[in-house]
């Protein structure tokens, strides 16, 4: 048995989103909009609480879904661009297997992300909202910049540090951000990586295009590691959270 589920999220001034959110959730007012919270799970790892999970029938059934989610990202006209995205988007796609003769499930996930792009706060910004917004776009590129890089260098290590990092080690800095925690799971070199990056001719988006160039040169410096991460036995797991959440009551009592 196979079930495919689908989250996309927007990361928003260090705010976690829920683009998949019912209609009335994202007609309301910023305030009333609910903003799923990370957590991270010693048995799960790290994980969106409250987000929409939702199961995929069909491709096309996925593209419709993408479309109704980037009717609610959030958009605007930068310095730099007429139209651009002011916040990360995260699109997750999750395989579950499961085998009824061994009650074992099998998760695997994949992540496609759309980075907003790196903005030079000189360049025609007068309002203090898009400055707001540029900063904290600005600081969780460096900080993801920072993780791909320290992966890179871990992958020309030699195989015993390689079989560490396999086995779970994190980069420094990735809980410095939101978008760099949220992605832990999948920057441990135990993921193939790729990127695609939008660069310039100006001579005024010279700081970022070598930036953007420096992040992919990096990315492909990583190295996989073949590591099997989620194997799952449900009924165990649920007994041990059951456990675990009646010790944690018994301490506060």
């Amino acid at each position: 048995e196979a079930l495919c589920c689908m989250q996309m999220l927007q990361i928003y001034n260090e705010q976690v989103r829920d683009l998949l959110a019912p209609l009335p959730a994202l007609n309301s007012a910023k305030e009333k909009r609910a903003r799923p919270e990370i957590v991270d799970c010693p048995h799960l790892g790290v994980y969106v609480k409250d987000a929409s999970d939702v199961a995929l029938k069909s491709f096309e059934s996925m593209l419709k879904l993408i479309e109704h989610g980037n009717t609610a990202k959030a958009m605007a006209s930068m310095g730099m661009q007429q139209r651009g995205s002011r916040a990360h988007c995260i699109v997750r796609l999750q395989l579950q297997t499961k085998s009824a003769l061994d009650r074992c499930s099998k998760i695997s996930d994949m992540y496609v992300v759309d980075l907003a792009g790196r903005e030079n706060e000189k360049l025609g910004l007068a309002a203090a909202d898009p400055l707001i917004e540029v900063r904290f776009v600005n600081h969780s590129l460096v900080w993801l910049a920072k993780v791909i890089q320290d992966l890179g260098r871990s992958s020309a290590l030699s195989s015993s540090s390689a079989q560490a990092r396999s086995s779970g080690t994190s980069p420094g800095g990735i809980r410095n951000s939101k978008l760099t925690l949220l992605l832990s799971n999948i920057l441990s070199g135990n993921s193939r990586t790729g990127m695609i990056g939008t660069v310039g001719p100006s001579g005024l988006d010279y700081n970022e295009t070598m930036s953007t160039l420096r992040a992919s040169g990096a990315v492909r410096r990583i190295r996989y590691q073949d590591v099997l991460l989620s194997t799952v036995m449900k009924d165990d797991l649920l007994k041990s959270l059951r456990d675990e959440v009646q010790r944690l009551r018994e301490q506060v009592t």
